[in-house]
């Protein structure tokens, strides 16, 4: 499907003189047209931002699968299909992170980088749009743990955190610690991710242990070296993630 979608825009593009169908800025204009625009190219029917999940927070809204076939869309399915899309074409893209937001650097044929919003169209956007709407700490920025312009692994490392959340919800939390472990091996200042881990390891001591001993003095001692290690754990994951600037973000 993908594939056909990307012979599509080369179909677009065929329409302009040659040398301004090679230029990467009509290439993105035409993914831009071709995503968010109707017209024959996508049968009239455009992909949207879904208002009614714009976080994606429903079972599987993050997915490619689920934008695909529903043709709407949240602050990850949306970048990321602009992504493979724009990859396939052969313009120099990749992912950035606000708090609780991805969205997508393109970089054009002059070096300039420009940021799209793929939610609004893939609308040119400013850095101090994203600083104003999404309030971050000058600390993350440096660190870049926002506004980064993403490696290749780094992306990915922002993709596959479908996994984790996936991971999370269904209690499989020992396997979302190591699955953590491999994304940030990919990308250090990952602070979503930080705090991911960090919570796996809360779950794990409200499962093993305050569930089952309400008291601390009811912890065997068998169990106290274990819950120890947990809390720490837990505490170490969300200093590491606050050391490199994350704040808790609000989603008013």
């Amino acid at each position: 499907m993908i594939d056909g979608m990307a012979t599509t825009v080369g179909k677009m593009l065929s329409t302009l003189p040659k040398d301004a169908a090679g230029s990467s800025m009509e290439k993105m204009k035409a993914l831009r047209a071709f995503l968010y625009e109707a017209g024959w190219w996508n049968n009239n029917q455009p992909f949207q931002y879904d208002l009614d999940d714009p976080y994606g927070q429903k079972p599987g809204a993050q997915l490619l699968a689920n934008y695909l076939a529903t043709k709407k869309g949240n602050c990850v399915s949306m970048p990321i299909l602009f992504l493979i899309l724009a990859e396939r074409l052969g313009i120099d893209v990749t992912l950035s992170t606000a708090p609780l937001h991805v969205f997508v650097k393109f970089t054009d044929d002059e070096a300039r980088i420009w940021n799209l919003e793929t939610t609004s169209g893939a609308g040119f956007t400013r850095d101090e749009w994203y600083r104003t709407k999404l309030p971050m700490s000058e600390t993350a920025i440096s660190n870049g743990v926002y506004m980064k312009k993403l490696s290749r692994k780094e992306a990915l490392s922002i993709i596959a955190s479908s996994v984790l959340d996936h991971l999370l919800a269904t209690g499989r939390y020992e396997e979302a610690i190591k699955v953590s472990d491999i994304l940030l091996e990919a990308y250090p200042a990952n602070a979503y991710t930080l705090v991911k881990k960090g919570t796996a390891y809360y779950r794990l001591l409200q499962r093993d242990i305050v569930e089952k001993y309400p008291k601390e003095s009811d912890i065997p001692s068998d169990k106290r070296g274990y819950a120890e290690d947990l809390y720490a754990s837990n505490r170490a994951a969300f200093v590491r993630a606050e050391a490199l600037g994350w704040t808790p973000p609000s989603l008013k």
